[in-house]
């Protein structure tokens, strides 16, 4: 019990930490919208797209009428592309299993938050092949509300252009013990995982705000 406590708090640093990014207090008028200005290729595998995948998979999907509808749920599988992998591995780096995998997802799922993006600018600041890449947030707002998650039960909208941030990445490539090589042979992600599980990928790591100088997991070689 204390071990899914535990990996619950390791969860919510994932929905939290984009927090951390954004103006720590601020109303603007929000109008619904693209979550990004230009739309991204779900195949892209740069570090850019796996930034855009990661805040795609906290919004709730979209419906046949393109609205964003919590009927629907969120993206749990582009989180799981783009996540730390040790996020699904137990103390032996071992798979978590399905059931836990299921209490994340349940987690993600939540109605008790919500958050939503809009016309968000990511530029790829560093990269190094094989090892580490940094994408920068120049633009773009942000509307989020949950008690739990982010101390407010009212519907806050914040913005990046004044307040930019980034995003760290590391290259994961473990074609033996990555735990979507697990994921992938339960029937609901099968296909999703396919050509992704056991083969090298970015994920994100850890994320600084360069106005506030705050940062949350791991930080990238400069």
């Amino acid at each position: 019990m204390e071990m899914m406590r535990s990996r619950g708090k390791r969860l919510a640093v994932y929905i939290a930490a984009a927090l951390l990014l954004l103006l720590l207090a601020g109303c603007a008028g929000w109008q619904s919208g693209s979550s990004f200005k230009d739309e991204f290729d779900p195949q892209d595998r740069s570090p850019v797209t796996v930034v855009k995948k990661w805040f795609k998979s906290m919004e709730w999907k979209e419906g046949e009428d393109g609205a964003r509808n919590p009927e629907n749920g969120r993206d749990f599988a582009y989180f799981l592309e783009v996540v730390n992998p040790e996020l699904l591995m137990d103390p032996t780096g071992q798979f978590i299993g399905p059931e836990q995998l299921r209490d994340l997802e349940d987690r993600w799922n939540s109605r008790e938050w919500e958050a939503e993006f809009n016309g968000v600018v990511l530029e790829e600041a560093e990269k190094v092949e094989g090892e580490s890449a940094v994408v920068k947030i120049t633009d773009g707002k942000i509307r989020y509300i949950g008690q739990k998650m982010f101390g407010t039960v009212e519907y806050k909208t914040d913005s990046f252009k004044d307040k930019e941030g980034e995003i760290y990445l590391r290259w994961y490539e473990d074609p033996v013990n990555d735990p979507l090589l697990q994921v992938a042979r339960m029937d609901e992600y099968r296909e999703r995982f396919a050509d992704i599980a056991g083969k090298g990928r970015w994920v994100v790591v850890g994320g600084l705000d360069l106005s506030e100088e705050k940062a949350w997991g791991e930080e990238v070689s400069r």
